[in-house]
């Protein structure tokens, strides 16, 4: 697990105030799991490990996603020239 990552889930999940992680990670887009109806406080460090271990999986699959895409776009061109 990447420290920077675990360090911005964490700061995002205490940054609002009284919010639940579901409200409060919603940038992330992970997929719904019971830690999110939580608010921060009422996680461990563990898991927020596997809060962070999730946030890495989204956006890997974001990446992939626009690799391909950028992918797709690439051959479109040169068979469209």
């Amino acid at each position: 697990v990447s420290e920077s990552m675990f360090k911005s889930v964490v700061k995002m999940g205490f940054n609002q105030r009284r919010k639940t992680l579901r409200n409060a990670l919603k940038a992330l887009q992970l997929p719904d799991n019971p830690y999110m109806s939580k608010r921060a406080e009422q996680l461990s460090v563990a898991e927020f490990l596997e809060l962070t271990k999730m946030a890495m999986e989204v956006k890997l699959q974001y990446t992939d996603a626009l690799e391909e895409k950028s992918l797709s776009e690439k051959i479109d061109e040169n068979f469209l020239s």
